[in-house]
């Protein structure tokens, strides 16, 4: 039974409830200019300003202070997000448990794990590798001259006598150069039974590795071996191995504090800089620079400890790497995560058949598309683990959210969604060129749209797209754009245009000569996708940014998870305009988050239909039909803010109104007897 929507008057000699404070739900974007009205125009409230490095230092007091009131996160290129690139890799003895307290690559081949560190004692084990591993110089993305290892050990008590303890060495796994070698004897080295850090300093050989020997070992042309040897004499336990650059060092050695101290502190008052929110830190930091935004972090934080409840003036970044070792080393204000899912082998339905042959994208067809987009979109979630050799986390929606649950923390993520293509310069498509280079195709408006809601079904606390311009990058080592919301032009030159679907780009090779190639990059498709959702955002904001709204869990129907809702509904199913079902679970292509009002113990729901082809091709509109699963009594759905509602009896079902591909809604489901709806009059 449908219901109109209940609405108590607070007057006179009437009960008045307690003005709700409304949270704030972050909805922004990567910017690049200064000031323009279409951010507004776009609905967004926060943005990341990328501008220092164009307009330098004198332009604070104009884009600090924009016109469109944008709340601020500050790229300070020099001091603040420089500074916080050094690297630190942190090597620990890992628990094992779904959830990795100490994350670890270390090959234990003696000894055993204990709370104590990995523990080798005479009698027990025969002398042999306490670790041997070839260091993850993957993550060494910023090459150093000199590197530093130290090893933090600790013996039982004692003894006079000279007896080895460890050999440390650092060897070049190819050759089997030995570059750096100390052997710690139990008298010499140790006096206590305390832990003691001993360090190796080395230095790749130039004359056999090249003028740039870390570029060789960022490339993965050359490996290098830790062992440390336990020689079997003394009873040893082993804690950490921490790898360190140069810049790291100078970091942790407070050789930059003054430098951010001053650099922050200009934009110390909240009076003359109210929008200023956070200072951008290195962006998508590898594993080893976690360490390095803790560090910076606290600097920002000891200028302006009266903003830190809400965190005004900390560290911020985006995150695509393993969530809880970056909540538990750098310890960030909040978790934002990126996820770029859409890749050029996926078809478009945006694009015809010649566009996409001339872009590198596989020809639209429905039934392909929809399998393979299911198939992107589960990997988006989260299902399947990302490995780099034999280092591996979970990467995805749920992996963040639950990160963020296990340390007990209520402010959820931010995610943030793909809105580029990277459009490769030498041959003018989306499909990467040879030499393992991953690419990206631009999203359709529905795609774009499956995306956030299926972010916010995962407890997401705010959106900031990516990119709002196209931007220019050479940092793969191949020039491409970043194809955004809006145009660029030739050069350094940022536009507000998203009046069409195509751009003008100069594609080819320099010496041959470069011609002007007019491309698909669906800027004003996208800028209306991205309008109706902010807006939608801005309605449902409010309520999912509480901190007392909590996820539970979600389910992917199609994968057959209904029972992960199993506290509040039954059975989902979808039926098209025509109410013919579709096959269960496996079409049923459906994503469903629970969350909870845990002060008011109110149920929520985010559904969202993922089906995301177009009208105009096919309809990909879905009802949901959904059964309750409560205990007794009579119970209230209402569509949040204020769509359509239903009493029904604690099994009751009730059928929704046609969701547009991609399309989320939120449902809120308590007892009938609980179910008024308040306007808050605010004196």
């Amino acid at each position: 039974m449908k219901t109109h929507a209940l609405f108590l008057f607070c007057l006179l000699g009437c009960f008045v409830s307690q003005p709700m404070m409304a949270q704030e739900f972050p909805i922004g974007a990567y910017i690049h200019k200064p000031d323009t009205a279409e951010y507004r125009r776009c609905n967004f409230t926060w943005a990341v300003m990328m501008t220092d490095f164009f307009w330098g230092p004198d332009t604070n007091e104009y884009y600090y202070q924009n016109a469109s009131r944008l709340k601020i996160i500050a790229m300070r290129r020099l001091n603040i997000y420089d500074r916080s690139i050094a690297q630190r890799l942190l090597i620990q003895p890992q628990t094992l448990s779904k959830y990795r307290v100490k994350n670890s690559l270390l090959r234990h081949e003696t000894g055993e794990l204990t709370a104590d560190g990995w523990w080798a004692k005479p009698g027990k084990h025969s002398a042999g590798h306490l670790v041997r591993l070839p260091l993850p110089f993957w993550q060494f993305r910023h090459g150093a001259a000199t590197l530093n290892d130290s090893f933090r050990i600790k013996i039982a008590f004692p003894e006079r006598a000279h007896k080895p303890v460890v050999t440390l060495l650092l060897v070049d796994h190819s050759s089997g150069d030995t570059l750096s070698v100390k052997t710690l004897y139990s008298d010499t080295h140790f006096h206590d039974d305390a832990y003691h850090l001993f360090s190796l300093d080395w230095r790749l050989d130039s004359s056999r590795h090249g003028a740039q020997p870390s570029r060789a070992l960022i490339a993965g042309e050359i490996s290098i071996d830790v062992l440390v040897y336990w020689h079997g004499e003394v009873e040893t336990w082993l804690d950490q191995i921490l790898l360190d650059d140069e810049k790291e060092s100078t970091l942790f050695r407070g050789g930059f504090d003054e430098a951010i101290i001053k650099d922050a502190s200009q934009f110390k008052s909240s009076t003359r800089y109210p929008l200023l929110k956070r200072f951008m830190l290195h962006d998508e930091p590898p594993i080893h620079g976690f360490h390095a935004f803790r560090y910076v972090d606290k600097i920002l934080q000891s200028v302006r400890p009266d903003g830190q409840a809400e965190g005004r003036g900390r560290g911020w970044t985006a995150n695509n790497l393993d969530y809880m070792r970056f909540l538990q080393e750098a310890q960030p204000f909040e978790l934002a995560v990126n996820l770029y899912p859409l890749g050029p082998s996926l078809p478009s339905p945006s694009l015809t058949d010649q566009a996409a042959d001339s872009l590198g994208i596989p020809h639209y067809r429905y039934q392909e598309y929809t399998k393979h987009l299911q198939a992107v979109l589960d990997s988006m979630v989260g299902v399947e683990r990302t490995y780099y050799g034999d280092y591996s986390w979970d990467k995805g929606l749920r992996p963040a959210i639950e990160a963020t649950k296990r340390i007990g923390s209520k402010k959820g993520f931010w995610f943030i969604p793909q809105l580029h293509g990277i459009l490769w310069r030498k041959h003018g498509g989306y499909a990467p060129p040879p030499r393992g280079y991953s690419g990206l195709r631009n999203p359709t408006p529905n795609e774009i749209r499956v995306m956030v809601f299926m972010s916010l079904a995962y407890g997401a606390k705010g959106i900031i797209y990516y990119p709002y311009s196209t931007t220019y990058d050479h940092t793969r080592g191949l020039e491409n754009w970043n194809t955004g919301l809006v145009k660029r032009s030739e050069g350094l030159a940022f536009e507000d245009d998203h009046s069409s679907n195509y751009g003008l780009f100069l594609c080819g090779e320099e010496k041959v000569g470069l011609k002007p190639r007019r491309v698909f990059t669906g800027y004003k498709e996208k800028w209306s996708a991205v309008q109706q959702i902010n807006a939608k955002l801005q309605q449902l904001g409010p309520i999912l940014a509480d901190t007392n709204l909590v996820w539970q869990d979600a389910a992917s129907i199609h994968k057959g998870q209904i029972d992960n809702l199993s506290k509040v509904i039954e059975s989902l199913y979808t039926l098209n305009a025509d109410d013919q079902q579709d096959s269960y679970p496996e079409a049923t292509f459906a994503e469903v988050g629970y969350l909870l009002d845990v002060k008011r113990n109110w149920e929520y729901l985010m559904v969202v239909n993922r089906r995301c082809v177009p009208i105009e091709k096919a309809d990909d509109r879905r009802k949901m039909k959904i059964k309750l699963k409560k205990g007794s009594g009579s119970w209230q759905v209402q569509e949040m803010p204020a769509g359509e509602s239903w009493i029904l009896p604690h099994n009751g079902v009730f059928t929704t109104h046609l969701f547009d591909p991609g399309e989320g809604r939120l449902y809120r489901v308590t007892p009938y007897e609980a179910s008024i709806p308040y306007i808050f009059i605010h004196f």
